[in-house]
């Protein structure tokens, strides 16, 4: 009833079956942490979030940002033949990648020299397609609205990684590496499988001809999405590569676990709505409605959802971290309580913040993501200067990026009008 209140739209069963699916692959995520934590080193977590920032830097090009322009094209040719550029992009990033790694261990090149994730590197590669082609498949198939039958592959994935990451536990740090692609390749198997049995694959074969017609027709996509990808990127990645710098491998698996904690409700609620309601964003905008009720519902329903994760973290947040992960995990607990807020701002921001690329008003978010991450370089380099303590650095952050992600939420509500 709360959900057909609040959307009043079809998009409701669609948002329910991705968010039921969701919220059981956190809860076994959720649980698995718990293990997981009681095994490995808070520097063992760290060393993964810095391969997996290392990726996600990675993965805003590595498909040229045409999954996002195939939900929104106009026809379904063109939505096929986006597909087919998005791996093409893809396999062009994958070579270069391989030579980029190569160069640094034939050159020895000063790359992650004293640190672990050093001997990862060519991991990556592995990482890059699994997350692409993932990421390229789903967006397929929230173009053809099959929430049914992409809905349990979080929940298969979240078991893969979580039993790999126990099976590999003898290898130390690279057990949540091994654990963490063996989930991120099943997914990208199951979604072909998922695509290919409906869809022949000739059917996304097209001539060079077509595919470069179809590459300037959408050429606006990488165009503004690539940059602002980086910037979300960077707001989030920099962090982990900043205070893998500064303040060591302890203090990244303690942000680490912190943000596995405080994404959960990104994963369980905001990307399923986020999904939909890109989705039914670009049929409305395709047959002439205001998108605006729309919008104005998912910012409303999103606060609701949303509001008691900053206020428990505030006032529980190193005890209850405590209490589930164990008393080594206290600290962790302490930058959840700080970043919490800025997490909530951003929460809700997220999904509606699609509707300046179905809008074509990209380059006025690019130019506010642009003042973003200006004012987290100002605090990181306040921070350095200053040999600032921790905390202090992240009250700062939570401070400037909760304001500029009160200032997009005030400007999608405004262009969507």
């Amino acid at each position: 009833m709360v959900w057909n209140k609040l959307f009043k739209t079809d998009f409701t069963k669609d948002v329910f079956v991705l968010a039921s699916s969701s919220f059981i692959a956190q809860g076994i995520n959720f649980v698995f942490s718990i293990f997981l934590a009681r095994i490995y080193l808070p520097e063992y977590f760290g060393t993964l979030s810095v391969f997996l920032t290392l990726a996600g830097f990675i993965n805003v090009v590595a498909s040229g940002k045409f999954d996002v322009a195939l939900v929104a094209a106009k026809t379904e040719t063109d939505a096929k033949m986006l597909f087919n550029l998005s791996f093409i992009v893809l396999a062009i990033i994958s070579v270069l990648s391989f030579l980029f790694i190569g160069f640094i261990f034939i050159f020895d090149l000063p790359v992650y020299e004293h640190q672990e994730v050093r001997t990862w590197l060519f991991y990556l590669l592995f990482s890059i397609v699994f997350l692409t082609g993932t990421q390229v498949f789903w967006m397929y198939n929230v173009r053809q609205k099959n929430f049914k039958k992409i809905s349990y592959l979080r929940i298969v994935e979240t078991l893969v990684t979580g039993v790999g990451s126990l099976a590999f536990m003898h290898l130390f740090s690279k057990g949540l590496l091994f654990g963490t692609l063996a989930g991120q390749a099943i997914t990208f198997i199951l979604l072909a499988i998922i695509i290919f049995n409906n869809t022949p694959l000739a059917s996304f074969l097209f001539t060079r001809k077509e595919l470069l017609e179809t590459f300037r027709k959408y050429s606006s996509f990488p165009k503004i999405n690539i940059p602002q990808g980086f910037l979300d990127m960077f707001q989030i990645g920099v962090l982990t590569l900043l205070l893998s710098k500064y303040y060591g491998a302890e203090a990244t698996g303690y942000y680490a676990l912190c943000s596995r904690v405080l994404q959960l409700p990104m994963r369980l609620i905001i990307q399923p709505i986020a999904q939909v309601f890109f989705a039914e964003a670009s049929e409305q905008f395709r047959n002439n409605h205001s998108l605006f009720p729309l919008v104005k519902r998912t910012v409303k329903k999103s606060f609701y959802i949303l509001i008691a994760i900053p206020v428990i973290l505030i006032l529980f947040g190193p005890t209850l971290f405590s209490l589930i992960f164990s008393s080594a995990w206290n600290e962790a607990g302490e930058y959840a309580r700080i970043l919490s807020l800025w997490i909530f701002f951003d929460l809700i921001r997220s999904p509606i913040s699609q509707v300046a690329s179905i809008l074509g008003k990209q380059k006025q978010v690019l130019v506010m993501g642009i003042i973003s991450a200006l004012s987290f370089v100002l605090v990181m380099i306040s921070a350095s200067v200053y040999s600032l303590p921790i905390h202090t650095t992240l009250w700062l952050v939570t401070a400037t990026q909760s304001a500029m992600c009160i200032a997009v939420i005030i400007y999608i509500l405004k262009i969507s009008k």
